[in-house]
């Protein structure tokens, strides 16, 4: 299970009427509900029934439901459109946190069509915001993404530091849920620079919230647990017992993953307890989940499986899907593990049935898991097979090819015991014959015959058994080369999906910006405001410009796509290496500030101008050149970004150099082209440089490499009759070395 802040909430827990405008907080529930049994007016007490379901909605949503229908009937009966309008959006809020999605989008998108007809930027704003939250917690990650974007156009245009900053929270929910925490990471520090520079301690508290849950996922459980401790200080004082909740959860699964179920049962027990406290389902899943797992993980199924069934009903009285799926998976498998292969497979086929229905990686991953331990258990091994496989296949952001090989070495070691059994019954065989031989000759001509027989007999023995073991070995061999080849179209599958999931990004950004810059517009040709009409332009021409930029990096990402896909069969011929280098340096470079914000980094040339040409496949050369680039470039944007070297005066910088070496140094008086590609990084670990040749060795995290580029590119210099050196000190930098034949 994955746990997330509902952090995003306090975007818009807190809506007020002042005017037109969505304002901040008012009286506690005491004084709301004295107000509302003394005013007389009834405009007024449709604002404070939606008062009051702004103060119930964290802490009683049960009641914050009961001020709903009178409000609406209110307001419907004085015919009053601005209050129905208003009544909606909280109505929708109180739905959204049940987790019945389509009756919040329904109330929400109701809402939205009165402001737009009014014209009431603010407020249509915060309404898309809203319908994205919607679609995000409904698992329709697309469909929110949209609405984020539209609502993060309007925010910029506006100048709204705090809401943009809410935005890209939503971004980072997004990331989250599909894995990516190193993106999640970044937006969630632009959030907390807002914060920050604005002196929103809420805020900034929700945002490290959001950065210590990235850091559990990374593994980095010290940084995690001081930011959740902080956390709770924040929402203890401000009374937020969501997120307080929440974040005791999240120290539990820190704990747990830390082997420390005592501590983890003890925060578990504080969540249920605010959950249980404020009625809360999704909470009270959450908790009874958690409590769950660390009875899993101390292979107490019998007690985890009781808590996961109290989960996945929470989970359906809520609509939470997502989740409910993810939690029938595991019911299913503390079921396999008791033995209840029926329940199993039908929890498992539920579980599979609602992940169809989501845009989610996860539900697939903790379904196909299920039912390949369940076939296992059950003696289906061509099932447990398939669904291991699609359970590799599945899992969130790409394929974890380090467990392929760990089959591999355990098949190998399985067929190697069995072998040295084989032997070794072999020769306790032959031990026997040859005690039979010295008492047969004691024992005479009679003996002897026998013993003939009988070593005729283990002659014949011995010549099958060295033939099957022959055969076992033959298929052994088979079986290894099968699973190297799936390995490598494993690794091409999760390429060939991350260039799709790279241009989805850049289309969804040209056509909303195209979308926003139509509704400008509009707007333009309706002002008769000059001032305005230059605004409008000014922002236009910015939006022309992003639209631009992502068409290039559209256009680079299918280049770039259609030149990998080639099969490098090309004919050597002469080839300017300084041309490539100038020109790929430059195309990396635009390509990472396209694709990276806040991407900054100091190019240095240093092209040789006598430099010979080289008689080599050009497209092979250029690849392994880009490839080496683009690691540089990854490694000084950590290295900037998360301050991991030099802080502040920090200055990332990549350099490219050519030059010609000396016939004198080698005994051939062969010359060599040399390429150096360096970095002012943190350097490569000696552990590290001994194996960064190999194939799918890679420190960078899931989802970011296959550990198939330097073996690649070290394959195709050794083809060009050349080599590739690394020369690195750690706390320095890097510097990739290419020589090749001239």
């Amino acid at each position: 299970m994955i746990y997330f802040l509902p952090s995003f909430c306090f975007l818009s827990e807190k809506i007020r009427f002042e005017g037109n405008a969505m304002a901040m907080p008012t009286e506690g529930t005491d004084s709301l509900n004295i107000k509302l049994e003394k005013t007389k007016d009834d405009k007024t007490k449709v604002i404070v029934y939606c008062e009051l379901m702004v103060e119930y909605i964290d802490n009683n949503l049960d009641t914050a439901f009961m001020f709903l229908n009178p409000a609406l009937q209110l307001a419907e009966k004085i015919k009053w459109d601005e209050g129905i309008a208003r009544v909606k959006i909280e109505g929708g809020r109180l739905f959204w946190r049940k987790g019945s999605f389509e009756t919040a989008l329904k109330y929400h998108n109701d809402a939205l069509s009165y402001f737009i007809n009014q014209e009431d930027k603010n407020s249509i704003a915060e309404l898309i915001t809203f319908i994205g939250q919607d679609y995000a917690d409904w698992g329709k990650y697309q469909e929110a993404l949209e609405y984020f974007v539209k609502a993060d156009s309007i925010y910029r245009l506006n100048g709204n530091e705090n809401k943009l900053a809410g935005i890209y929270l939503l971004y980072s929910f997004i990331y989250q849920s599909q894995g990516d925490y190193t993106e999640a990471l970044k937006v969630n520090y632009k959030a907390l620079k807002i914060y920050e520079a604005n002196g929103d301690k809420y805020g900034a508290a929700v945002s490290l919230m959001n950065i210590a849950d990235s850091y559990k996922s990374l593994g980095n459980y010290q940084d995690a647990l001081k930011s959740y401790f902080n956390g709770v200080k924040v929402f203890e004082n401000n009374n937020d017992k969501f997120n307080l909740a929440s974040t005791y959860s999240s120290i539990a699964e820190v704990y747990k993953l830390k082997g420390n179920f005592e501590e983890a049962l003890k925060y578990n027990s504080k969540t249920l307890a605010i959950a249980k406290g404020v009625n809360n389902g999704y909470l009270i899943a959450t908790a009874t989940q958690s409590i769950g797992e660390v009875y899993f993980q101390q292979q107490n199924y019998k007690e985890a499986l009781g808590y996961f069934i109290t989960s996945a009903e929470s989970y359906r009285s809520v609509s939470d899907y997502l989740d409910l799926s993810l939690i029938l998976s595991k019911v299913g498998l503390c079921q396999v593990k008791l033995g209840n292969f029926e329940d199993a497979k039908k929890h498992l086929d539920e579980a599979y049935s609602i992940a169809q229905t989501l845009d989610s990686r996860l539900t697939y991953t903790a379904y196909y898991q299920g039912m390949e331990l369940l076939d296992s258990a059950t003696g289906n091994w061509q099932g447990a097979y398939k669904n291991h496989k699609e359970y590799i296949s599945n899992r969130d952001s790409s394929i974890n090819l380090e467990n392929t090989k760990k089959i591999l070495q355990q098949q190998i070691q399985y067929a190697s015991d069995k072998k040295d059994a084989l032997l070794k019954a072999e020769q306790d065989k032959k031990d026997a014959v040859q005690k039979v031989f010295r008492y047969s000759m004691l024992a005479g001509a009679l003996t002897l015959l026998v013993l003939l027989i009988v070593v005729y007999n283990r002659y014949q023995i011995k010549t099958k058994t060295n033939a099957k073991l022959q055969d076992a070995y033959d298929n052994l061999q088979k079986t290894q080369l099968q699973l190297v080849q799936q390995e490598k179209m494993a690794s091409l599958g999760a390429l060939t999906a991350g260039i799709a999931h790279e241009i989805k990004n850049p289309l969804n950004f040209v056509n909303n910006y195209s979308e926003v810059s139509h509704e400008l517009i509009d707007e333009f040709l309706e002002s008769k405001d000059e001032k305005e009409k230059v605004e409008i332009a000014q922002i236009l021409k910015q939006n022309l410009e992003k639209i631009a930029e992502q068409g290039k990096r559209a256009d680079s990402i299918v280049k770039n796509m259609l030149k990998h896909s080639r099969t490098g069969s090309s004919e050597k011929q002469l080839t300017d290496i300084n041309l490539i280098c100038d020109e790929y340096l430059d195309l990396a470079f635009h390509g990472m500030r396209a694709s990276t914000l806040g991407f900054r980094c100091e190019l240095v040339k240093n092209l040789d101008p006598n430099l010979p040409k080289v008689n080599c496949i050009g497209q092979d050369i250029s690849r392994v050149i880009l490839n080496l680039i683009n690691n540089a470039f990854d490694e000084v944007y950590e290295c900037d970004h998360l301050g991991l070297k030099g802080g502040e005066s920090y200055q990332p910088t990549i350099s490219i150099k050519t030059a010609v070496s000396s016939p004198h140094t080698n005994k051939a008086g062969v010359k060599y082209v040399t390429i150096a590609v360096g970095d002012n990084g943190r350097g490569v670990p000696d552990y590290v440089r001994q194996r960064i040749f190999e194939p799918f060795f890679t420190t960078k995290p899931t989802g970011k490499g296959t550990g198939l580029g330097l073996s690649l590119s070290y394959e195709i210099i050794e083809s060009h009759g050349g080599k590739i050196d690394i020369d690195s000190k750690e706390g320095e930098g890097t510097n990739f070395i290419i020589s090749l034949p001239c």
